[in-house]
């Protein structure tokens, strides 16, 4: 949360990558998307990141949790259904946090400022 050089690509303060795409290494990237993804939850997202939030996770909602619903009630049953049914509900309850908690930053921190 310090300042840094506008054409850095990573932090000088803890060496954290700066952008996703300065590392072809997949499980680097992958450390730096779940870290940009922790602190939209934890600070006060601004009005992008919040929009970027929505505009990703709720069509991931809007598909899998009716997915998982029908899985219940259409499925042909069978261990396959029954995982297919636990991956979708996780996906679902996922995004649904992720939604949850940077909405929640958002308006709590405009109201305090």
């Amino acid at each position: 949360m310090k300042e840094n050089d506008g054409a850095a690509t990573r932090c000088k303060y803890c060496n954290h990558a700066l952008g996703l795409t300065e590392n072809p290494d997949h499980l680097q990237r992958i450390s730096a998307e779940g870290a940009v993804y922790a602190k939209a939850v934890e600070v006060k997202p601004n009005i992008v990141v919040l929009i970027g939030v929505w505009l990703l996770f709720f069509p991931i909602l809007l598909v899998s949790l009716p997915s998982a619903i029908s899985e219940i009630f259409q499925g042909e049953g069978g261990t396959s259904s029954f995982i297919l049914f636990w991956v979708l509900l996780i996906i679902a309850f996922f995004s649904l946090t992720m939604l949850y908690k940077v909405t929640r930053n958002y308006v709590k921190n405009k109201k305090a400022n």
